[in-house]
């Protein structure tokens, strides 16, 4: 029996996550996730199937998220979710958003909208 779990991100082990689907994790991305964390306590999610990476989502408050796009300041905006391309697209990123909203439910600052 193949054993899938999600495990919290945090902004220390952002840097350490796998180049899949051909995004690696960049500069932007790190200093976003120290924002997340110090927000909401997680940087976004990974999803493991049989011990291996499958995927994994990124999240930012809205102060951090690109430029052109205007947000709630209560939202989370994903700014990356990347799948391996061994791994179903349709169902791994199903489980990493419901992992990062299940996780955001419960964090110490109110999120009213995930973008």
């Amino acid at each position: 029996m193949i054993v899938s779990r999600l495990q919290r991100v945090g902004a220390a082990s952002v840097g350490a996550l796998p180049p899949l689907g051909g995004g690696a994790v960049g500069e932007a991305d790190l200093l976003r996730a120290r924002l997340a964390d110090s927000v909401w306590g997680f940087a976004g999610v990974a999803y493991f199937v049989g011990g291996r990476c499958a995927g994994w989502l990124l999240l930012s408050p809205p102060p951090a998220a690109p430029a052109e796009l205007a947000f709630e300041p209560d939202a989370a905006v994903l700014t990356a979710l990347r799948v391996a391309p061994s791994e179903s697209l349709r169902r791994v990123s199903k489980e990493l958003v419901r992992g990062a909203c299940a996780r955001l439910l419960r964090a110490p600052r109110p999120v009213a909208a995930m973008w």
